[in-house]
């Protein structure tokens, strides 16, 4: 079974093919859904007849957002779409991927339960999206259908298809779906076997929403002061009144030479000819593009031009584009009236099965793979390699787990015990490995490249009498060749430097739970009223950064930069070996676990925002958010553990370790 999903700009489609023929599908008893999203603080986002049913409820007002197809298309070269965040009006935020998840998973709920899983998904999408933005239905049908594959056509080409039975034989045909987002172009040639194929494509980014918000600014150019003041406060308060009642005053206006704008107490008259005036500029750029595509295709022209598309009803449209097919000597037909249902979802539907996969990912994806691998229990040590993780099992034996780069990992043969080791951690290149003793005494190690340690020494002042312990290693730190360690909790530790076998004694004014070097020259301590900073050179007494517990800290040695995530409040900060210098701050409602790492070379902080279920990540250097990645589909994570390997951090949750990737150089 074959499943097919239109998102427009307002409503979506849906079409089935079972055994013989493409139907579409009815969903609540409509042959649409609205695509409008309503923010429900305890169930999360909800789309279809639920916003419709509350849309006027006072309590509900600023928590509805339309236009969800639109935050794909937006120019915005400083987020791609795969990164960005729906803003509902009245306050709060969700991933734009989950909320096109939401208005899929609506069809996507429905069909099992009447028809059984579907084999194959197919979404449509306008010709002019780029393979970032095309990224979105792919992550968002990923969430909702997952292990379902994935087709991608756009929704002129779906038309043609749909449109190819019922056009004569041979020869090339005209596809112009104006939409409410955008206008859609495609030439389509018959073949002597198969589906028509497609010979040219193109678009722009113009549709019925551009010709309403032309509409909005007539009724204010026409509106009195007072009329104005109304306007605005209607704007603020529901502008969702504004662009349906500009709706229907544009279809209005497509039988009758004026109509009247009628919201509250505004009745303004907007006259036709001014509207078509003021639309002129928008429908001679899409009579350009397909000018353009006539003049190449002038040696076999289409001979139809098939309408489609709410937008395609205004006359000024229909009459431009009739001029152009009386100038190729080619027929216009009304798709719509030809084929009841959504021409696209049902044209979608006959695409190849062998068409070619689309691509899963945007070009610099911030990916999460999850359950990588099982999490050892929770008071295991853990930290990551190169290459891996790596763990102590519960025989004593120490476990590498080898990351083949895209989320798989694998065991690596088990090679080496280290009985009575308490503590872990990597040096700063992912290759050394240090374990800790009770004594305390010390295990170094070297992995290859596969993960298996080639080399090991035992070092420590009292490794030789482990009977006479001094306490346990509760807080360890490598950057070869320093170690530092406190035991047993306490503000007392040592650094050493291996290569010299030189000690020197720590000691900081409270208990110290982690150690962490900051670079080469700098030692972070996390206590339970904050962080110490310790020039590992003069020793002198350390700097101090006072934090309220709960807090979360990750350090970026080589930009010696640290983030702090406590108190609904996420903050970047360079480390100074004189003290910490806050470089920004910014609200995070409930923050959790945070990691620093540095693809492409390019610092940056992921934090896991816990009320919003997402990665954030963050420019290091000032605050600047990145990208995101939606977790709704995983549990959160209560511990995050940076990779040597560039942009990629592991995320520990009570059941599995997920795999965080973050590719760069990222805008």
């Amino acid at each position: 079974m074959i499943l097919a999903v239109d998102i427009g700009a307002s409503s979506a489609k849906a079409a089935l093919w079972r055994r013989k023929d493409p139907a579409a599908l009815d969903i609540d008893g409509e042959s649409q859904w609205s695509t409008t999203l309503f923010l429900d603080r305890g169930r999360g986002m909800l789309t279809g007849v639920a916003p419709e049913n509350l849309a006027g409820a006072p309590r509900y007002r600023g928590r509805y957002l339309v236009g969800v197809k639109q935050q794909v298309n937006k120019p915005d070269p400083a987020t791609e779409p795969l990164y960005r965040e729906l803003r509902f009006p009245a306050g709060g935020t969700e991933p734009l991927v989950r909320g096109i998840g939401v208005i899929l998973a609506h069809a996507l709920t429905a069909v099992p339960k009447r028809f059984g899983r579907p084999d194959r998904l197919v979404l449509s999408h306008p010709v002019v999206w780029t393979d970032t933005e095309k990224a979105v239905l792919v992550e968002a049908a990923a969430a909702a259908l997952p292990g379902v594959p994935v087709a991608l056509v756009s929704e002129a080409e779906a038309v043609g298809l749909h449109m190819a039975s019922r056009l004569p034989a041979g020869g090339s045909y005209a596809v112009l779906d104006f939409g409410a987002s955008s206008f859609d172009f495609a030439v389509l040639r018959h073949q002597e076997q198969g589906p028509a194929r497609v010979v040219y494509d193109g678009g722009r980014l113009i549709g019925g929403d551009d010709f309403d918000a032309c509409l909005l600014n007539l009724v204010r150019e026409s509106a009195d002061a007072g009329e104005l003041r109304e306007l605005t406060e209607i704007a603020t308060t529901e502008p969702e009144l504004l662009r349906a009642e500009a709706e229907q005053v544009k279809k209005a206006l497509s039988e009758s030479d004026e109509a009247v704008f009628a919201v509250r107490s505004l009745e303004i008259v907007v006259d036709r000819g001014e509207f078509e005036a003021a639309i002129a500029p928008l429908v001679l750029t899409c009579r350009t593009l397909v000018e353009e595509a006539l003049s190449l295709l002038h040696a076999d022209p289409p001979h139809t031009f098939a309408l489609t598309g709410g937008a395609a009803r205004v006359p000024l449209v229909r009459a431009q584009m009739a001029e152009l097919a009386a100038g190729a000597e080619a027929k216009v037909i009304d798709a719509q009236q030809e084929t009841p249902g959504s021409l696209v979802a049902l044209g979608a539907l006959r695409i190849p099965v062998d068409a070619p996969a689309p691509r899963v990912r945007a070009a610099r994806p911030f990916t999460l793979a999850p359950e990588v691998m099982k999490a050892p229990a929770a008071r295991t040590p853990l930290t990551a390699v190169r290459g891996g993780l790596a763990f102590l099992g519960p025989d004593a034996g120490l476990q590498v787990w080898r990351d083949d780069g895209t989320g798989t990992m694998s065991p690596v043969a088990q090679r080496r015990k280290v009985p009575g080791s308490v503590a872990m951690t990597a040096d700063g290149t992912g290759r050394g490995l240090v374990l800790a003793s009770p004594s305390p005494a010390f295990t170094l190690m070297e992995l290859n490249t596969r993960g298996e340690d080639t080399a090991a020494t035992v070092f420590g002042h009292l490794a030789a009498t482990p009977s006479r312990s001094e306490g346990r290693v509760t807080a360890l730190a490598h950057w070869s060749p320093l170690l530092a360690w406190c035991v047993d909790g306490g503000p007392d530790g040592s650094l050493v430097d291996v290569s010299a076998d030189h000690w020197r004694p720590l000691h900081f004014d409270e208990p110290v739970a982690e150690l962490t070097f900051a670079g080469p020259g700098m030692l972070l301590a996390r206590t339970a009223t904050g962080l110490f900073l310790l020039d590992t050179h003069s020793l002198r007494r350390p700097a101090f950064l006072p934090l309220s517990e709960p807090f979360s800290v990750a350090v970026e040695p080589s930009s010696a930069t640290a983030a702090v995530s406590a108190a609904g409040t996420v903050s970047g900060y360079a480390l100074r070996p004189d003290g910490f210098e806050r470089l920004w701050h910014r609200p995070l409602k409930d923050g959790g676990p945070v990691a620093c790492t540095a693809p492409g070379g390019q610092p940056v902080v992921i934090v896991f925002d816990t009320h919003d279920g997402v990665y954030r990540a963050l420019a290091a250097d000032t605050g600047r958010q990145l990208a995101l990645r939606d977790t709704a589909t995983s549990t959160g994570p209560h511990r995050m553990y940076p990779s040597p390997d560039a942009g990629v951090v592991y995320a520990r949750t009570p059941g599995f370790v997920h795999r965080l990737r973050l590719e760069g150089p990222v805008r």
